[in-house]
């Protein structure tokens, strides 16, 4: 019974991706049956995501109807379950196996770009689409003839796509897709969602169980698995969602803790807040991203609070004496 609901779940991952409206609701109300078959889903689904990054990177890998049969790839976790103890099909299981030799894996068609903390980095494809990088984050590009693919392993990043009908443009973050063909926007990890803010054009989103929504310029939304939020955003927090992009930070009604927050992402040592109540109170106003200290001069003379460098060489805020 079990490789029964691990083979169908392995042949629906696959035909997913191609699905129209009716099948795809078809495919989602199969996963929504039974606790087993979500499971299945996932793990299955996960498989084929392997099997397209690898050929977005250039591997040619054999077609459903290359007559493979299907195998099991089970690995052990200690719990009984497998990771990838899922009834694959070929494609699946050739992607898992060629996945293991990172060396390969990283060939002449891929690029990795970094930022380290404090570092805005600026970079033109080769498609005339524009990266830019925020800080502390990693980003990996894989160009071919019919798929444009970004993965944002850590961080932020903004993209000014270049448009080509013929490839579409992929953002994919912690399970979530974003495509688009000529447009702006901006995708950020967080700790537990991905955040989209789209400048310009529409792009289309699909979390890791298959949702998908349409953004269209103005609007944002926060991704988590199995939910898209989707919210029009006013000027102002699209010009605090980007202003990172021309190296500056925007606060327009914040709170202390929150301005801090995103002034410790470009700072080597950390701003600590030692009263909780100094961090609920309200800011605004523009600084560059290394003005940190420009900032705290502001709080000194605007609030009253105190400000000290600590032996560890944090700048702690306190209620003065």
């Amino acid at each position: 019974m079990t490789e029964a609901i691990e083979a169908k779940a392995a042949s629906l991952a696959v035909r997913l991706p191609d699905a129209g409206e009716t099948e795809r609701a078809e495919i989602m109300a199969w996963v929504a049956q039974n606790p087993a078959h979500a499971v299945a889903f996932a793990r299955a689904e996960s498989a084929w995501k392997d099997c397209e990054r690898l050929k977005a990177l250039g591997f040619d890998l054999p077609e459903e109807d290359d007559g493979i049969d299907e195998v099991s790839v089970p690995v052990e976790t200690g719990k009984g379950l497998s990771r990838r103890g899922v009834i694959l099909s070929g494609i699946a299981a050739l992607a898992i196996a060629a996945a293991v030799p990172a060396v390969r894996m990283l060939g002449p068609e891929t690029q990795d770009f970094s930022t380290q903390r404090g570092e805005v980095r600026e970079v033109r494809l080769a498609d005339g689409s524009t990266l830019r990088i925020n800080t502390d984050s990693k980003v990996e590009v894989a160009f071919s003839d019919k798929r444009r693919l970004v993965r944002l392993l850590e961080g932020e990043a903004s993209f000014d796509v270049a448009h080509d009908k013929a490839r579409p443009f992929d953002v994919e973050a912690d399970g979530t897709v974003t495509r688009a063909v000529g447009t702006q926007f901006t995708v950020r990890r967080r700790a537990h969602e991905v955040e989209l803010t789209v400048t310009e054009g529409i792009v289309s989103v699909r979390d890791g169980t298959g949702q998908e929504a349409r953004i269209a310029a103005g609007h944002g939304a926060q991704i988590k698995p199995g939910a898209i939020d989707a919210s029009v955003l006013d000027s102002r927090t699209i010009a605090r969602r980007t202003a990172w992009r021309e190296r500056m930070l925007e606060f327009d009604g914040l709170t202390i803790g929150e301005a801090v927050a995103e002034f410790n992402r470009y700072r080597q040592t950390p701003i600590v807040i030692a009263d909780p109540r100094i961090a609920s109170l309200r800011v605004g106003g523009r600084f560059g991203l290394s003005e940190s200290e420009q900032f705290l001069d502001a709080l000194q003379s605007g609030f009253g609070v105190r400000v000290s460098k600590r032996a560890d060489g944090a700048m702690e805020i306190a209620e003065p004496h």
